[in-house]
């Protein structure tokens, strides 16, 4: 059975402009534990509680409780619950001071808890040290389970770094959706522009549709000459090509890109198909004929998966 989450007094709490509640009243009730939790801070807060002396609580319980009825036994048994786990807690900072943070739990805090327990270390230690040290074995078996596992998956993650490497080629690029369709726009070396995408490769593109692709070498060596000539200035817009394989996106941990930087995989079986910027292609490999240095430099790709290259 689903637990109910509730707001109670936990001792007679005035709350000025609502009303004077009994201990073990049930103030408000809710659908999940945070709205419980944020009406009792707030009820706190007005009544002018504090989280050491607080005046109401929230909690979860099996049975229906109704609003404004009060149930001692109920609140007895929530303190009672409450007094256990704040003492293992307590007594898990006296085993491993470390236990929360990188920051110890110090002799101080330790004995302001004690205080409000109104409990001596020696009770403490004879009456809960058992169950804190269960529960900081089975936190570190969990930790160690949860490393295991990280190590496992960062094992499978290299495994297929290594075959895409093999298998793939891999540009830098950012995703974005056109028309529910996703395209990437990958930053490609001069060098591996030349060398892996077409234009009008007869083994792709019908005869009829290479005959309107037609390619003017003289434009071609113009733009060449203006790369070649002006290579601390010159400025070549973005080429457009599409895709015949499914590629695979990988996105990095870089803060505020919600996922759109990262890796583009493109299997090396795949045709990558000039649609816009053959003019710009031809024209740089003129350019680095001249300039090898230029290899290295980069464009950008706007890439588009097109299965069959059928829409290109």
């Amino acid at each position: 059975m689903a637990k109910k989450h509730y707001v109670i007094a936990v001792q007679q709490a005035f709350v000025p402009g609502e009303a004077m509640f009994d201990a073990g009243t049930i103030v408000s009730t809710h659908n999940d534990f945070f709205k419980a939790r944020e009406k009792a801070d707030a009820l706190n807060r007005k009544g002018g509680y504090s989280p050491r002396n607080a005046g109401f609580a929230a909690f979860a319980h099996e049975q229906n409780l109704t609003k404004g009825e009060c149930y001692p036994e109920i609140l007895k048994q929530y303190l009672a619950d409450k007094y256990d786990a704040d003492a293992i807690h307590a007594m898990k900072g006296v085993l491993d001071p470390y236990w929360l943070s990188d920051k110890p739990i110090t002799e101080e805090m330790t004995g302001w808890t004690l205080e409000d327990l109104k409990i001596p270390l020696a009770e403490l230690r004879a009456r809960y040290q058992d169950r804190a040290q269960a529960e900081l074995d089975a936190a570190q078996a969990q930790r160690i389970c949860n490393a295991e596992r990280t190590a496992r998956i960062e094992a499978v993650r290299n495994q297929l770094v290594a075959e895409r490497s093999e298998f793939t080629y891999t540009f830098p690029a950012v995703a974005g959706v056109q028309a529910g369709r996703s395209y990437y726009a990958a930053q490609v070396p001069y060098g591996v522009l030349v060398k892996l995408f077409t234009f009008d490769d007869e083994d792709v593109v019908p005869a009829h549709l290479r005959a309107q692709r037609v390619l003017n070498e003289r434009r071609a060596e113009d733009i060449g000459v203006y790369v070649a000539e002006n290579p601390d200035n010159y400025v070549l817009p973005a080429i457009t090509a599409s895709v015949s394989s499914e590629m695979s996106f990988e996105p990095l941990a870089v803060a505020g890109a919600a996922g759109r930087i990262g890796l583009l995989h493109i299997p090396v079986e795949a045709t990558l198909l000039i649609n816009d910027g053959q003019h710009r292609r031809r024209g740089i490999e003129h350019a680095i004929a001249k300039r090898p240095a230029l290899r290295e430099e980069t464009i950008t790709v706007t890439i588009f998966f097109d299965q069959g290259l059928q829409r290109s």
